[in-house]
């Protein structure tokens, strides 16, 4: 890997990477460096500003340098002055006390210098990240295929996991309860991947079961107020705010900060998997979807009939269900629980199901926005019950390279493709032997796929 060659050139290894400020490099200002080691620097992004001050946090300037930079009253607000810093009277209390002790305006003075939790108290960036206050219960993250069999077990015996609530956070119920709401067995398996009372509350529920007071108490409000939260909005008087919309790219420097101060990352925020995408969609196919409804097993046909009101037909022909023209927010409770059951969460329920034309135009992200405007949308055509653009009448393989990207960004494939695929196209799935559904598509084929397609099913793999 070339990242960490180039690391290796500055002197680091995986023991002085994760742990800040134990590489003597640290020590050195930018024009310390040699042509070399500037060079290495460089290519992992720095210059001399960014190293200087996130690297070394300025502290191998003189008090007279600083001052002239107008950073000294930051200095200050920690408990420097001229003589602590040049080597006199000791460092500042300040200086022996974590990031936690500190106020609000010295937190502020210490960001203004680069400083945040994890490299204020020196800690391991595996553990802590950019200012966790509780470290990373590494167990809880690993995959479900990497689970051995007696931790899958306890795993679903005692906290009601399985692959998908696993690999996907957030959608067990379990994360919606606070530990003390816990029972003796869910305590168990919580002890089991090193998470209990605190590290829960944190990791798993986000302080979700706290009332605001009890935020306010604990000093969790200033974060979720910072996020836009209210006590109003908390109760659910009044709307959550917009960065509750937002994924964590679109959240602002300052505000991903204050949400790993409630042990939110880019992994948790954007409610990505621990499993790995192998596949060409922005997230993994949900693969229950795309059985026959005779391969479902008794429970799911139950689960599909009554929740999401699929049946056998419209199950089998996708794009024609009524709960498929809705998005993942607009299903109740009820039958979120139960499309999650069926392999689903929103990100996959609103790609898959609906390619995202359930929701409004203003509300796509910069690549689906970008995607559907490819494919011929624009906002005041966008929308679930309006025409498609002229690209929906193209067979897949007539579909330009930029088109059939497009079409796979909004988790449209070839074998669902509204236009239909090619007759090639189809004669390859038939000789696969392999069960699927079929999509509206097949009402378009030529004649004679047609007729091979009212004998056999197109596969969807």
């Amino acid at each position: 890997d070339i990242q960490i060659e180039v690391s290796e050139a500055l002197g680091y290894n995986r023991n002085n990477w994760n742990n800040l400020k134990t590489n003597d490099v640290e020590k050195l200002r930018w024009s310390d460096l040699s042509e070399r080691k500037r060079t290495a620097a460089t290519l992992l992004g720095f210059d001399k500003w960014s190293w200087n001050c996130w690297i070394n946090n300025f502290e191998s300037f003189s008090w007279r340098q600083l001052y002239e930079w107008e950073l000294t009253p930051y200095l200050e607000s920690l408990g420097w002055n001229s003589q602590r810093w040049n080597g006199q009277n000791g460092p500042p209390i300040l200086k022996q006390n974590s990031w936690e002790d500190l106020t609000s305006e010295q937190k502020e003075s210490a960001m203004q210098l680069c400083f945040y939790k994890t490299s204020y108290d020196e800690l391991n960036i595996v553990e802590y990240g950019f200012g966790y206050p509780i470290s990373r219960p590494s167990a809880r993250f690993v995959p479900w295929a990497n689970l051995d069999s007696e931790m899958r077990a306890t795993m679903e015996q005692t906290l009601g996991y399985n692959e998908l609530s696993w690999n996907i956070p957030g959608l067990n119920p379990m994360e919606l309860k606070g530990w003390f709401q816990m029972n003796d067995s869910e305590k168990r398996g919580a002890e089991a991947i090193n998470c209990t009372d605190s590290c829960w509350d944190c990791w798993q529920s986000q302080y979700n079961t706290y009332g605001w007071q009890d935020l306010v108490n604990r000093g969790h409000d200033e974060a979720y107020a910072a996020l836009g939260w209210t006590e109003s909005s908390w109760c659910g008087e009044s709307e959550a705010p917009a960065t509750n919309k937002r994924s964590w790219n679109e959240l602002t420097e300052q505000e991903q900060l204050n949400a790993t101060e409630l042990c939110l990352d880019q992994f948790n925020w954007d409610q990505n998997s621990l499993e790995v995408n192998t596949g060409p969609f922005p997230f993994n196919k949900p693969p229950l979807r795309y059985k026959q409804w005779s391969s479902l097993t008794f429970g799911q046909q139950q689960i599909a009939m009554t929740a999401l009101l699929y049946k056998e037909e419209t199950w089998d022909n996708v794009g024609t269900a009524d709960i498929e023209m809705r998005s993942f927010d607009d299903l109740t409770d009820f039958q979120k629980t139960y499309a999650v059951e069926l392999g689903f969460y929103e990100k996959t329920w609103d790609c898959f199901q609906n390619h995202y034309r359930a929701e409004p135009w203003r509300d796509l992200s910069p690549d689906v926005r970008v995607a559907s405007e490819i494919l011929g949308w624009n906002q005041s055509s966008w929308g679930i019950t309006k025409p498609t653009p002229n690209s929906y009448d193209k067979s897949w393989d007539t579909l330009s390279t930029e088109e059939q990207t497009a079409a796979t960004n909004l988790c449209h494939f070839d074998k669902i493709w509204p236009g239909g695929a090619s007759d090639q196209l189809v004669g390859s799935f038939l000789q696969e032997g392999e069960e699927g559904v079929k999509s509206q598509a097949a009402q378009m084929l030529p004649k004679s796929a047609m007729l091979i397609a009212s004998i056999h099913v197109i596969l969807l793999s």
